[in-house]
C-alpha cells in the first residue's frame, strides 16, 4: 500500500513567515538553506520525557497532523506503558524552532511493540502521533499546512536505496538535522531490513525515505520510481561487527502500519486529506 507526498507546505511556509533569504559573502540574498526547504522540513526533532528526564527522538510528518516515529520513543514497550509530553519540532536547528513547536494530541504504538518487554530488533517498532493546530497567520493551521508532508509505502524497504533525515546525538551534538543516504545490507531478524549509517542516539525514528528529491517532471524510470515516500524508520543501531559496517536497522512496514495510520487518521475529521 502506498500514499502520496504533498508538498504544498513549503509555498505555505515561504508566505507565511517571509523568511528573506540567507546573505552571503558579500551580503547578497540568497535561497533559504535545503533545510529550511520542502521536503526537508517534513523532518524534524521530537521531544518527550521518560519518568520526567528529558529525551528526544526524530521523526517526520506523513499527513496532515500525523507524525511518525520509533515505537520506542512513544512507549516502553512494557507494562510502564506510554511517555509523556511529546513536541515536534519541524526543521529544528541549533536551539531554533523555525515553523513553531508542535503539541501532541493522542498517540499510538502496534500491539506489537507494546508487548514486546523492549527487545529490540522489533517487527513493528513504530508509532504515530497526532498533533495540534495552532494559530498562524490569521488561521488556524495543522501542521502539514505548514510543513507539507511524506508519502509512505509498504513491503518496499529491502533491496531499496534510501535517504534518512533526523538528529544523531553523536553529530553536532543533535542540534542539526543530518542526511544520511545508503542502500541497505540486508534483510535479518523480526522483520528487519539493516542500512549503513553513523547516525547514533537521538536518530531513532528518523525517516528511511525512498526516492528523496525536489519534485520534478520526467524521471523516474524502474520498478519502484515513487518519491518521497517513507518505507521504514530507524529502529536500532549496530555496531562493526556481523556486518561488518556501522549499521541501524528499520521494520519492514506493514498491514500493523497501515492499521496506525487509518486509526490516525479517522481520530479526528480532517487529519488526513
Amino acid at each position: 500500500m502506498l500514499v502520496s507526498p504533498q508538498a504544498s507546505g513549503q509555498r505555505r511556509y515561504r508566505a507565511l513567515h517571509q523568511q528573506p533569504g540567507v546573505p552571503d559573502l558579500r551580503g547578497h540574498q540568497r535561497a533559504l538553506p535545503a533545510d529550511r526547504a520542502w521536503p526537508y522540513i517534513t523532518a524534524g526533532k521530537l521531544f518527550f520525557t521518560v519518568n520526567g528526564t528529558p529525551r528526544f527522538c526524530s521523526a517526520s510528518v506523513i499527513q496532515r497532523r500525523i507524525v511518525v516515529t520509533a515505537g520506542h520513543c512513544v512507549h516502553s514497550g512494557t507494562a510502564a506503558g506510554f511517555y509523556r509530553d511529546w513536541l515536534f519540532v519541524p526543521a529544528f536547528r541549533d536551539g531554533n524552532a523555525p515553523l513553531l513547536t508542535w503539541r501532541w494530541r493522542a498517540a499510538i504504538v502496534t500491539a506489537t511493540w507494546a508487548t514486546s518487554n523492549g527487545y529490540l530488533p522489533n517487527p513493528a517498532d513504530y508509532a504515530m502521533i497526532e498533533f495540534g493546530d495552532q494559530a498562524l497567520g490569521g488561521a488556524v493551521r495543522a501542521l502539514g499546512d505548514v510543513t507539507g508532508w511524506l508519502g509512505w509505502q509498504t513491503l518496499s524497504l529491502n533491496l531499496n536505496h534510501t535517504t534518512k533525515l533526523g538528529y544523531a546525538g553523536n553529530l553536532d551534538g543533535g542540534q542539526k538535522m543530518q542526511q544520511i543516504t545508503s542502500a541497505d545490507v540486508g534483510a535479518t531478524v523480526e522483520n528487519n531490513v539493516v542500512s549503513g549509517s553513523d547516525g547514533k542516539d537521538g536518530f531513532d525514528g528518523a525517516p528511511w525515505i525512498q526516492n528523496f528529491q525536489v519534485l520534478q517532471a520526467g524521471g523516474g524510470a524502474g520498478a519502484n520510481n515513487g518519491s518521497n515516500r517513507v518505507v521504514g524508520v530507524v529502529s536500532r543501531f549496530y555496531a562493526p561487527g556481523p556486518f561488518k559496517v556501522q549499521a541501524q536497522s528499520s521494520p519492514e512496514p506493514d498491514g500493523r502500519w497501515v492499521d496506525l495510520f487509518n486509526a490516525s487518521c479517522a481520530r479526528t475529521p480532517d487529519n488526513c486529506r
